[in-house]
């Protein structure tokens, strides 16, 4: 990079330069004339507050550039500044007041190319049809974050600070059955924004809730209160015991596959003869997450599985067959 004796002035960035970002230093003023002309490969430049001027064709062929942020502090932008950046479709401006705008700045830019400006800012009347403004169209308050909030409670968006940040965290939103992890930048990303928050794009964004499932805990089951059937002094005494389990939450593996009798076993439903036999069935509601699949139950994605395990024990020798007990368990599939 070329600067002037004081570091004031950016020079000249050299147009071959392999780099597609890049921060001008904090303390330069001005950019100078071409400083930037054909650096076809820079996608992002970033422009610090203390910049005042854009001079002539500073920008003009930055054919990979699609969006660029202009601090408050610019009060001009010279001739042809963006002439020919055919990819810039996004042009923010943070400032109160419109910088004045030579002739030609951003013709060539993106047909769809908007200026995105502040409610209430002054200097950025439209005219023809369609409406422009020094050839491009003006966003009128798109300079705001919004926020979805994925199936929780609404929240509000707020404007961004004239630093192009979000200050600091909206109030979290609530959802039934699920704990606020947190906002993402991407609607079904995992990586977690922090605050104070500078998008990528500010040219109106949005931030999405990410919601992670509460276990259900301790779902109550039917309990089977069925009278012990009559048994032979020959019978085994525990034989005659019919009592249903407490249903309780249980962690299983997604895409996995689980006997009846094994899976019993994990969560908690005994059986007093090892000639039992144990059959599986599964609620409608989780047929997204586990289903059945002969004999053996069958686990897809992580959520709740809601599963009836049916025991019923064989008929003592000179006795009844006792009634089945049935079990409802809430599965946790992770």
């Amino acid at each position: 990079m070329l600067f002037d004796k004081d570091a004031t002035t950016l020079i000249q960035y050299p147009s071959r330069k392999s780099n597609t970002t890049y921060s001008i230093p904090a303390g330069v003023t001005s950019i100078g004339k071409e400083a930037f002309s054909r650096s076809t490969l820079l996608t992002s430049v970033t422009i610090p507050a203390s910049v005042a001027t854009i001079a002539e064709s500073a920008f003009r062929g930055t054919t990979s550039l699609s969006s660029v942020n202009i601090p408050a502090s610019v009060t001009g932008i010279g001739n042809n500044a963006f002439f020919g950046a055919s990819t810039l479709a996004n042009i923010t401006f943070t400032g109160n007041a419109a910088p004045t705008i030579g002739s030609g700045a951003f013709t060539g830019v993106a047909s769809s190319a908007k200026a995105c400006v502040k409610t209430g800012a002054t200097g950025f009347t439209t005219s023809g049809s369609p409406a422009r403004w020094n050839g491009i169209g003006v966003n009128d308050g798109a300079y705001m974050a919004s926020f979805n909030a994925n199936g929780g409670s609404t929240v509000a968006g707020v404007s961004f600070l004239a630093n192009g940040q979000i200050s600091s965290a909206p109030t979290e939103p609530t959802k039934a059955g699920h704990t606020f992890a947190g906002w993402t930048a991407t609607d079904g990303g995992s990586t977690i924004v922090t605050f104070p928050h500078t998008p990528s794009a500010t040219c109106g964004t949005t931030l999405h809730a990410k919601w992670d499932l509460i276990p259900v805990v301790n779902e109550p089951a039917p309990l089977v209160n069925n009278p012990a059937p009559a048994v032979s002094n020959s019978a085994p005494a525990a034989a005659s015991t019919s009592t249903a389990q407490t249903a309780t939450t249980n962690v299983v593996s997604a895409k996995a596959n689980y006997t009846a009798k094994s899976l019993a076993t994990q969560v908690g439903v005994t059986t007093v003869s090892p000639k039992a036999t144990v059959t599986i069935s599964v609620a409608k509601s989780s047929k997204k997450f586990c289903t059945k699949s002969g004999s053996k139950l069958k686990t897809l994605k992580a959520g709740s599985c809601v599963v009836t395990i049916t025991v019923q024990e064989p008929k003592p020798k000179g006795g009844k067959k006792p009634k089945a007990t049935k079990t409802t368990k809430t599965l946790v599939v992770s």
